[in-house]
């Protein structure tokens, strides 16, 4: 439901704004907690990619998962031509 609702919205959304929209869209599937579905989105980063603080978009719009500062660090320096 959390995927279908992404691909309703086509943006990348809060997980709060989610349930909401799961309820609204998903009537019959009733109360939904907001922790299960950030659990969800957490888990499945195959499907999900966080954007920034409780946002999180589609792997498949080709968002991806930031690197971390070291990683990225190392990737600049190792692109880099200094020193010659």
């Amino acid at each position: 439901m959390s995927e279908g609702v992404l691909i309703r919205l086509g943006k990348p959304t809060h997980f709060t704004e989610i349930v909401k929209k799961i309820e609204e869209f998903y009537p019959d599937a009733g109360k939904i907690a907001e922790g299960t579905v950030h659990n969800l989105l957490v888990s499945r980063r195959d499907k999900f990619v966080w954007v920034k603080n409780g946002t999180y978009g589609l792997a498949s719009w080709g968002l991806k998962q930031p690197p971390f500062i070291k990683d990225r660090l190392i990737q600049i320096l190792s692109e880099s031509n200094y020193p010659y």
